[in-house]
This record gives C-alpha cells, sequence and structure tokens, in this order.
C-alpha cells in the first residue's frame, strides 16, 4: 500500500520503467529535460502539477505523466509513418501506465 506522495512518484516511475520502450525516467519539472546531457529517448516523467489534497478518506494528488520522445519534422510519407509510430508509442505508454496504477488499487 502506498503511503505517501513518494512512494507514490516512485511507484509511477517503476510502472514508466517496466515499459520497454522507456529508456529515461524522472520526476519533477519537465523542463529539466533541457538540462539533462546525453538524454536517452523514449522518456517517461512523472509531474506533479499542483500538490495534493487530504481528505478523511483519502488523498487526492494531481499528476501528470508525459512520454516524450524524439518526432522528426518531414512531410513525406515515409516520415509520417514514423510520426504515427511514435504517437501510437506514447498513447500505448501512458494507458498501460494507468491501467497498472488502477490495477495496483484495485
Amino acid at each position: 500500500m502506498i503511503q505517501n506522495y513518494v512512494q507514490l512518484i516512485y511507484r509511477i516511475m517503476d510502472y514508466g520503467k517496466a515499459q520497454d520502450i522507456v529508456r529515461t525516467c524522472g520526476e519533477g519539472d519537465i523542463y529539466k529535460i533541457n538540462d539533462i546531457p546525453d538524454l536517452d529517448y523514449p522518456i517517461f516523467w512523472v509531474a506533479s502539477t499542483q500538490g495534493h489534497v487530504e481528505h478523511t478518506n483519502y488523498t487526492k494528488y494531481n499528476l501528470t505523466l508525459y512520454y516524450v520522445d524524439r518526432q522528426l519534422i518531414e512531410t513525406d510519407s515515409e516520415h509520417n509513418d514514423d510520426n504515427a509510430m511514435i504517437i501510437s508509442a506514447g498513447m500505448s505508454i501512458l494507458s498501460n501506465t494507468i491501467k497498472m496504477i488502477k490495477n495496483d488499487a484495485d
């Protein structure tokens, strides 16, 4: 059972790391990725948007999950297929992560 905010963040990062395609995981301000030298893409990132609210029976956390990959800026059909694959991979990673969170909560 997750007891606090830090445990929650690290559990979600573990879910991201469990995805075969993800090479880098992190947490905090998403713009920190700009300061990481030799970054290995794709990236799974967890950011707190507005902290948390504690209620009597539960605690509500506001988090944003990011999937960041290099996307080519090309107009020919071959590169458009690559772009679609990157977008599809990102949607799959985030969907799988949300499913893992839900299953963990059940």
